[in-house]
């Protein structure tokens, strides 16, 4: 049987202090591997003559000499919790760090029994209090990313970016704004393709599902296909004539069932109704077409200046 000897230390004792080339405290060959005082109140801990742990009475800090040597913390089932990359400058919490991402929160799989779920939530359970000099109090505030522009210029630059929208959930949205306003000093684009829009144009909604767009009732030429003279207008004439007007104000939205209508709720306006003028109707029948309704009303005119006239020339022929 082999039997080992080994040296009775007895406490108190003094380690030398040694150095990070050569640790005071190491073990077998490892010579530049081991534990060294730095200074008062000051030790650490060299893997193979590097500072990779710091301890003193005001930090402790992890690859102090700055190796090319990640950290990485794991839990119960997540080999990768916490991970710095050392190499990329790069951190991740919940899986591997991208060298596209400067920090990936990337939570494992859950199988929760919650009533919500988040997988990042910033919360308010400590009051701020605020005092003379604050101007403004944020949850959250995310800056501009601050873009040095080197060999090529980016296509797009977002202060913030949501790639979509789940799909699984009854409803569905990449935003969600509860409750409270919502303030927009920049410009806003409601579009595929964003533009600003020309002067007269609204944002008029494609229904649903589809995105929102510059809209006006324009005139020009060059906007217009399928172009014909109507020839008949009598026939706009009979159907003014037979479209009953009424005195009518807006419900609210919430009795609607849906339907669109004005937030104008007090003033009394007068027009028809769409079932029964579905001429002066576009976007399915609901909402009331403007070109339509002038045309109608200017082949009415021309309709009457056309009566107008037979009239006066009948009663020149008779001698009136």
């Amino acid at each position: 049987m082999l039997s080992h000897s080994y040296p009775v230390i007895r406490a108190p004792y003094a380690w030398p202090s040694g150095s990070v080339t050569l640790p005071g405290v190491y073990f077998g060959v490892d010579r530049d591997s081991g534990f060294y005082r730095i200074g008062a109140d000051n030790w650490a801990l060299a893997v193979g003559a590097v500072n990779a742990l710091e301890l003193s009475t005001t930090a402790l800090v992890v690859n102090e000499g700055g190796a090319d040597r990640d950290f990485r913390v794991e839990s119960d089932t997540n080999a990768n919790m916490l991970v710095v990359d050392a190499g990329q400058n790069h951190a991740a919490y919940g899986g591997a760090s991208r060298l596209d991402t400067f920090l990936v929160l990337d939570a494992g799989a859950e199988t929760t029994a919650q009533g919500e779920f988040s997988k990042v939530q910033v919360r308010n359970g400590a009051a701020i209090t605020t005092n003379t000099g604050n101007t403004a109090v944020y949850a959250l505030q995310v800056a501009e990313p601050n873009i040095t522009v080197g060999t090529a210029t980016p296509t797009n630059g977002v202060t913030l970016y949501i790639p979509n929208a789940p799909t699984e959930a009854t409803n569905n949205y990449a935003l969600w704004v509860d409750s409270g306003s919502s303030r927009l000093d920049g410009s806003l684009w409601v579009e595929s393709t964003p533009t600003e829009g020309a002067a007269g144009e609204q944002l008029t909604s494609g229904g649903t599902g589809a995105v929102m767009t510059w809209d006006a009732a324009a005139s020009t030429i060059e906007s217009k296909r399928n172009i014909r003279v109507w020839d008949s207008p009598g026939e706009a004439l009979r159907a003014i004539l037979g479209t009953p007007i009424y005195r009518f104000n807006y419900k609210a939205p919430a009795d609607r069932d849906g339907y669109a209508g004005l937030s104008d709720l007090d003033t009394e306006y007068v027009g028809p109704l769409a079932h029964e003028a579905p001429w002066a109707m576009h976007y399915g029948g609901r909402i009331l077409n403007p070109i339509n309704t002038f045309g109608y009303l200017a082949l009415s005119i021309q309709a009457l200046h056309e009566e107008i006239t037979a009239l006066h020339t009948r009663l020149a022929a008779a001698g009136v």
